[in-house]
């Protein structure tokens, strides 16, 4: 039994779908969208959608339960109409910050305070993801473009919060 116990305490290795590797780390928590690993490096989320199918079968990732998560993570969770008047105004201003989104992704532009969703329907995969986390948030620089031009977008928690352009001009 003891043996049992300490196969599952020990290190394990990861590969996500475009060949990032994570050496030597042990599952921290498993999440509906992705599993956290610590390793020597640090605390990194790696998404489901990165990673084989034979990992997200063994740690039963369902797409429906991810999805659930992430509607209910956007939605706010006091009813308008019961809702205090300063929580109504919120409810509108994000009703109107919704709307911008929505242009912004149509013309494919990247907006401060969007989602990582948003982002990726606006500009579409990037290149590269570098994911760090700390005890208290997840962090992410995307990198997108080429040898010319290459932009990179940097969200805290999911959120875009800034982002740098090298035009190479």
């Amino acid at each position: 039994m003891a043996a049992l116990f300490a196969s599952i305490a020990l290190a394990d290795d990861f590969k996500t779908t475009d060949g990032k590797e994570y050496k030597n780390v042990s599952v921290s928590r498993v999440e509906p969208d992705g599993i956290v690993l610590k390793g020597e490096s640090g605390i990194s989320k790696v998404y489901f959608t990165e990673l084989p199918k034979n990992v997200q079968e063994r740690f039963h990732y369902n797409t429906e339960k991810a999805a659930q998560q992430r509607v209910q993570q956007q939605q706010p969770s006091v009813p308008v109409a019961t809702a205090t008047p300063d929580v109504q105004k919120r409810a509108a201003s994000q009703t109107t910050e919704q709307r911008e989104n929505e242009e912004a992704i149509k013309q494919h532009h990247a907006l401060i305070g969007m989602t990582a969703a948003q982002v990726r329907q606006a500009w579409g995969e990037p290149k590269r993801v570098i994911r760090t986390m700390d005890e208290r948030h997840t962090y992410e620089e995307w990198i997108y473009g080429g040898s010319s031009s290459t932009a990179s977008l940097y969200f805290v928690d999911g959120i875009f919060k800034s982002g740098t352009r090298d035009d190479g001009r």
